[in-house]
């Protein structure tokens, strides 16, 4: 039995996974222990490493969670993609030792158009629906003001092919 199995057997809940989140975006840097952190914006926004990203990262991952019935609830494809309209728009977080959560610099990042964003979203809830129709797919917007003018726009291709609407909620 996996770990996500059994957390779900014992909690009774249900996991969102999130694909990608927005820092992978950001340029890449070396981590202080020596590790690369972000860097991974060409894996999507290239086309061609896009398409290799879905064969030989995505499906896979897909078919593992397949192989999982009722473990997922629903699959984040982008989290927050909002912050990539601009350019170096958004500071990424960490949680220090006393878990409070800290900034860790601003590692820049180009502005990514929002319809290519939208682009990248539709074929990975393609390829999702595709593979587990029955598993909802959507993006976590950064709040309620980027879902309503970015993804809730209702036409022939049922909200750029997500099954919910979905954003995070942070207070102060």
């Amino acid at each position: 039995v996996g770990k996500s199995t059994l957390l779900n057997h014992i909690l009774g809940q249900k996991l969102a996974i999130t694909v990608v989140d927005y820092q992978w975006f950001f340029n890449a840097r070396i981590h202080p222990d020596g590790f690369q952190e972000y860097g991974h914006a060409q894996a999507l926004l290239d086309d061609e490493r896009r398409s290799r990203f879905i064969t030989n990262v995505y499906v896979p991952f897909l078919n593992a969670l397949k192989r999982r019935p009722g473990v997922v609830e629903k699959l984040i494809l982008v989290n927050e993609p909002e912050h990539l309209l601009q350019k170096n728009a958004a500071a990424p977080t960490r949680f220090n030792e006393q878990g409070v959560m800290v900034d860790v610099g601003h590692p820049s990042n180009e502005a990514i158009p929002m319809e290519q964003l939208k682009q990248i979203v539709r074929e990975l809830a393609k390829v999702a629906h595709d593979t587990l129709p029955d598993l909802p797919v959507t993006v976590a917007s950064k709040d309620a003001e980027s879902l309503v003018d970015e993804w809730a726009y209702l036409g022939p291709d049922r909200t750029q092919n997500l099954d919910l609407l979905t954003y995070n909620h942070y207070t102060e």
